[in-house]
C-alpha cells in the first residue's frame, strides 16, 4: 500500500469517528452523521480501486475544488453574506 492510500485511510478513519462522536452528543445530527460516515467511505473506497494515475488526478481535481470554495466562501463573506 502506498502512502497516499495509507493516509487516506488514516484520515478517513479519524473523520468518521469524529462523525460518530458528534452523533452520539448530538441526537439531531445523527442523519448527517450518517451521511458523512457514507460519504467518507465512498471515497475511501474509490482511493482503493482507483489507479495511480486516476488517484493522482483525483487528488488534484479535490485539491482545486477546495481552494474555490474556499475562495467563494471569503468572497461571500467579505461581501456581506454569513
Amino acid at each position: 500500500m502506498n502512502l497516499i492510500r495509507t493516509v487516506c485511510l488514516a484520515g478517513s478513519a479519524f473523520y468518521a469517528l469524529l462523525f460518530i462522536i458528534q452523533a452520539a452528543e448530538h441526537r439531531p445530527v445523527i442523519w448527517e452523521s450518517v451521511a458523512g460516515v457514507a460519504v467518507i467511505a465512498f471515497l475511501t473506497i474509490i482511493s482503493f480501486r482507483a489507479g495511480e494515475e486516476e488517484l493522482h488526478r483525483g487528488e488534484m481535481i479535490l485539491i482545486w475544488v477546495c481552494i474555490i470554495l474556499f475562495a467563494v466562501y471569503a468572497l461571500l463573506r467579505a461581501g456581506g453574506i454569513r
